[in-house]
């Protein structure tokens, strides 16, 4: 079975690298785009197996790459990720073609633990077999402290963004005293 690939689409620098981590790590093949109009030409010219798209981005958001991907690709999975939800979005995105709607920040297992789907029916099993899905089991932070510089930075521009600050920066003694805690 070849390895299945995943187009991640978000200008979150920092999510993006942990979820691409994460996936990687897992065995799927990642290839990250932060802008939609880009992620649109490479699904259309490229063989990916689900597209996990932030809603909002400069330029082309996720909905219009959802829309778009309706045309050119319908039977490609779609699953929309938001740190700016609400119902109305959610009925909007799921109404228009898209699999899922995730929250961020969200779960790791919330992202691909398919499973449970598959016993209700509600995923279609040869989807999932083609994705090669599987339970992410996710240590915690404390045995993957090879993680904690990209959680720091990815909160660090979130929470600047969302009080419009500039980003801070933080010290690499801070840092390693982060990376050191149990």
């Amino acid at each position: 079975m070849s390895q299945s690939h995943i187009l991640l689409v978000d200008d979150d620098a920092g999510l993006a690298e942990a979820v691409q981590a994460v996936l990687e790590s897992r065995g799927y093949q990642v290839t990250h785009h932060d802008d939609g109009e880009v992620a649109l030409k490479a699904a259309e010219d490229g063989d990916f197996d689900l597209v996990l798209t932030d809603y909002r981005m400069p330029g082309m958001g996720g909905m219009q790459l959802l829309e778009s991907l309706q045309e050119s690709a319908p039977r490609l999975p779609v699953i929309m990720m938001t740190a700016f939800s609400t119902t109305d979005r959610a009925i909007e995105a799921t109404k228009k073609g898209a699999f899922d709607y995730l929250i961020k920040p969200f779960e790791m297992p919330e992202l691909l633990d398919l499973e449970q789907m598959i016993t209700d029916e509600s995923f279609r099993q040869d989807l999932f077999f083609r994705l090669n899905a599987s339970v992410i089991n996710l240590p915690p932070l404390r045995d993957r402290t090879d993680d904690i510089p990209a959680l720091v930075n990815y909160f660090l521009a979130k929470y600047s963004r969302e009080f419009q600050t500039e980003t801070p920066s933080i010290h690499k003694d801070a840092l390693a005293c982060l990376s050191k805690q149990q």
